[in-house]
């Protein structure tokens, strides 16, 4: 092994990986000094390595800022064999809990009870968190998903809102849903509200404010004043009645109106302007720094922080200050903005949890960030710099993929305490009762690409994967909050185990459920579906339950260029077999026969017993997004493009009210509440 591959080896980049064909692939010299150089370890030369060698070293032997243990756990596991002097363990109000010597830790536990304690040393305080034990018991029952943009909503100007979204949490309470599943609220930019995608986000620490429902907040005569105003009545009612949105058009127009609300605010309504005052005195440096980069991009009309002018690339620079005082209206009314979304889905999830919901709001959490973002920029020495996340080559992408976007640097996270991953997750869980976590795999490693390089000639770096499990646990815990981890694709062994030993559950989908015991085609049976698991018809990034039925999927990739003639026949083919053995699996676990001689009508049907057939299985959670409820045939996302499929811009066909009123929605609502509320899964 030469030094580079020990340095790598030591830093957690693994030098070789397996491709889905079982295929072994090393990975280059160029790439592992690539990969190093994200975590801030240099490797240009033999002295380079040396000294990262040695710094790596020297970190294995500090104790962290923040100890991460089980609870009940001996501290001896968790404590390297270097450490000496005497320690004391004390609850937050001074109480001692436990004390012991770091050179015989052997019989000291950590407390039972989970928590955030103090670590008095002999050298410094530390914090010691306390992860909790698994959850023994969980009750069955299911959650509506909802892509928040989609919730139509009369007066809503063109996309769904915080109070559409409200309506919805409790039209679906009352049909005995314990949860809204929702689609990511992170940050976008607002100067170009067209650009990202809910998954590629400017922020994850802040709220995407063009669902702001301006009417909610100060009156629906208010905003018609304003819509006046600005002469856009007309165009607002013509965005909302469009079939997909305009999010150029609708989201220019909603900042307008909210500038507008941030004007009439301050100069009309003491009270308001008074409490929006309180709330940014308490709100912090993260909103500040997000509001001022908003600011900043706006003002130069750049795209790229990267690319402004060098004094203002410094977050916490003195030019930037300078810029902050000279535009404090630009730099507060996007404070203000970030106060009416934290207040609109702060209303949401306590308009759910009043209507019955046991959860209420899910949220939604990406794996990362956009690097031209809010985050990427206050977060300079945090996140990963010339490299992005995506995914080695497989069947669906033979070239990989690179999804464009930076997270934190493992090496950072531990030397930090992980305060900004604190920091993400409690933000996350501020105003929801749940978080699902994208591609959770990512907490134990991530395929990381190069700058200018394709997708194949990345290379996996490991993650913290047990303190970040852990701390997720803790968090959650405190605040009795579910974890949902999206652990799809290629899961590495054991880690849905760990999944499991933190309570957080994984992600079964109804497509995906093979049974290869039985045949390439044949399905699992539903009473063999884990239990530590979301049971799911669908995903966002999945055909509609209607649109696998009829094969949606394959046309669009086929009209796209995705597949040629021969690639859409044999696709087709296939999904004929899988179908076929879908309905074989569900008429043997009960369920009722397909056969129609009406296409739409057996369509029908097969929606309903998909949707029945995941209710049945013994899974803590079953989901089922309103796509599938109200029997949509198309997906609100197709993975691998980024033009012609309309790809987040889809509505639903109806109203909140009226779609809750339907006859099709109600009765597989009914199901789900019937199927969920059984003791055992039929």
């Amino acid at each position: 092994m030469t030094r580079l591959e020990e340095l790598a080896a030591r830093a957690g980049i693994a030098r070789h990986w397996q491709d889905i064909e079982g295929h072994w692939h090393q990975v280059g010299a160029a790439t592992l000094r690539s990969l190093l150089a994200a975590l801030q370890l240099r490797a240009d030369a033999d002295g380079a390595i040396d000294d990262s060698l040695a710094a790596l070293a020297d970190g294995e032997r500090t104790l962290p800022p923040l100890l991460i243990v089980d609870s009940d756990a001996l501290l001896a596991e968790y404590i390297g064999a270097g450490h000496r002097g005497r320690f004391r363990i004390l609850a937050h109000d001074g109480t001692q809990v436990g004390e012991g010597d770091f050179a015989d830790a052997s019989g000291v536990r950590a407390p039972t009870q989970c928590g955030y304690y103090v670590l008095e040393c002999d050298d410094a305080l530390r914090t010691l968190a306390v992860a909790p034990p698994p959850r023994t018991t969980r009750e069955r029952s299911y959650a509506v998903a909802a892509q928040l943009y989609s919730l139509r909503q009369s007066g809503d100007g063109g996309f769904g809102n915080y109070t559409a979204l409200a309506r919805t949490a409790e039209h679906a309470a009352r049909r005995g849903a314990a949860a809204i599943a929702l689609s990511p609220t992170h940050a976008i930019s607002a100067r170009e509200p067209g650009r990202a995608s809910p998954y590629s986000p400017s922020s994850r620490m802040l709220y995407n404010i063009l669902h702001v429902d301006p009417a909610q907040m100060f009156g629906a005569a208010t905003l018609r004043e304003i819509l006046h105003e600005l002469g856009a009545a007309e165009i607002w009612a013509q965005l909302e009645q469009a079939e997909l949105i305009d999010w150029d058009g609708a989201g220019a127009l909603r900042i307008g109106a909210l500038r507008a609300l941030y004007r009439r605010c301050r100069a009309a309504h003491p009270q308001r302007w008074n409490e929006f005052m309180h709330w940014r005195a308490q709100a912090g440096v993260a909103v500040e720094l997000h509001a001022c980069f908003e600011a900043i991009e706006a003002t130069y009309a750049c795209d790229d922080w990267r690319a402004w002018p060098q004094a203002l690339r410094d977050p916490h620079s003195a030019a930037v200050s300078e810029f902050a005082q000279a535009h404090a209206d630009e730099v507060g009314f996007h404070v203000f903005a970030q106060w009416l979304a934290a207040e609109g889905l702060a209303r949401a999830q306590a308009q759910a949890r009043a209507a019955g919901m046991a959860i209420g709001l899910i949220a939604d959490l990406a794996v990362g960030v956009d690097p031209r973002g809010s985050d990427a920029w206050r977060q300079q020495g945090s996140l990963l710099e010339g490299v992005s996340i995506g995914a080695p080559p497989d069947l669906l992408a033979p070239q990989g993929q690179n999804w464009g976007l930076t997270t934190f640097a493992p090496t950072v996270l531990r030397a930090s305490g992980y305060a900004a991953f604190l920091d993400l997750v409690r933000a996350a869980l501020a105003h929801s009762g749940g978080l699902r976590i994208d591609h959770v795999i990512g907490l134990q490693r991530l395929w990381l690409v190069p700058r200018d390089e394709g997708a194949h000639a990345g290379g996996y770096v490991d993650y913290p994967r047990d303190d970040l499990l852990r701390l997720l646990a803790l968090e959650a815990e405190l605040r009795q909050c579910q974890l949902i981890g999206e652990d799809l694709g290629t899961v590495p062994p054991g880690f849905r185990d760990r999944l499991a030993q933190h309570s957080i559950l994984g992600m079964s989908v109804l497509m995906f459920e093979h049974d290869e015991r039985s045949g390439a085609h044949a399905y699992r049976p539903a009473r063999e579906w884990r239990r530590d698991a979301a049971a799911l018809t669908t995903t966002h990034d999945l055909p509609t339950l209607g649109g696998w039925w009829e094969g949606r999927d394959i046309e669009w990739r086929h009209r796209l260029g995705l597949i040629d003639e021969d690639g859409r026949a044999e696709q087709a083919s296939e999904r004929r077999l899988d179908r076929s053995a879908l309905v074989a699996r569900i008429e043997a676990d009960g369920g009722p026969s397909i056969d129609d001689d009406d296409a739409a009508r057996a369509r029908e049907r097969f929606i309903d017993a998909a949707i029945a057939q995941v209710a049945r299985t013994p899974a803590t959670l079953a989901i089922v997004p309103l796509e599938d409820l109200c029997g949509e045939v198309e997906q609100p996302n197709l993975p691998g493009t980024t033009s012609g499929h309309p790809n987040w811009r889809r509505r639903l066909p109806d109203d909140v009210d009226a779609l809750f009123d339907r006859a099709d929605v109600q009765r597989r609502l009914d199901v789900l509440a019937a199927r969920r509320s059984d003791g055992e899964p039929a």
